[in-house]
């Protein structure tokens, strides 16, 4: 009777050790997948933000072009208005 106890107890603690490692497995695993989601949607807002900005320096540029050109003409005409004066 002892000796069936003794099994019995040792299959218990073995089932509880069993059961441990497969919890601890899927923690692990839950845990790698969060990690990869979080730096996948950290690099997407990365992206994102790069992406804003390099657009908002692109219409920034074009704008300081326009302003250039707008004021090469501006001296242009100042110059031929003072040559006909």
């Amino acid at each position: 009777m002892r000796n069936k106890y003794m099994k019995a107890k040792d299959h218990g603690a073995k089932q509880k050790m069993r059961q441990a490692w497969k919890s601890w497995l899927i923690y692990v695993a839950v845990r790698r997948t969060k990690l990869q989601m979080q730096t996948t949607a950290v690099e997407f807002r990365q992206r994102s933000i790069l992406c804003l900005w390099w657009s908002k320096w692109k219409q920034q540029l074009g704008q300081a072009h326009m302003n250039h050109a707008f004021y090469a003409t501006a001296v242009k005409h100042r110059a031929s208005s003072l040559q006909l004066q």
